[in-house]
């Protein structure tokens, strides 16, 4: 099914799309939200139809920023990363941080391993050995 096709007569913006194999029907969201120490709050929202890849939602946000005086971090998934959004963000003060969120739990293997306070160095592995070296 292509993407340009008309996909539904009460909605003629709705878009098909298959991504990463899976297949999307409709329109796509990028919901922004402030994080703070006391808790959270939504502050915008980005809505498209569902071909407006996930790396244009920053890209968009970023352009319509202005300059921040102090560093701001930015945590996206990964989808959200690349060269353009990397140096946008860079020039509107933006520590850009993609990561692997991908809204799934992780392998238990991964829970067992313990770590140093600050995050940093593997203390033991799942089976409890210690490490024989860590480059750090």
């Amino acid at each position: 099914m292509n993407s340009a096709m008309f996909q539904n007569s009460s909605d003629p913006e709705a878009i098909y799309r298959n991504k990463a194999g899976k297949i999307y029907r409709g329109y796509a969201a990028n919901i922004e939200e402030f994080v703070g120490a006391a808790g959270f709050v939504i502050t915008d929202y980005q809505y498209d139809q569902n071909i407006h890849s996930d790396s244009q939602f920053p890209q968009e946000r970023n352009a319509e920023a202005e300059i921040s005086e102090e560093m701001v971090t930015l945590i996206t998934d990964g989808g959200y990363g690349g060269g353009d959004n990397m140096e946008l963000a860079r020039k509107k003060n933006i520590d850009f941080v993609t990561t692997a969120l991908i809204g799934k739990d992780a392998p238990d293997v991964l829970a067992d391993f313990e770590f140093s306070e600050d995050g940093i160095k593997l203390e033991k592995c799942a089976v409890g050995y210690l490490p024989k070296n860590a480059i750090i």
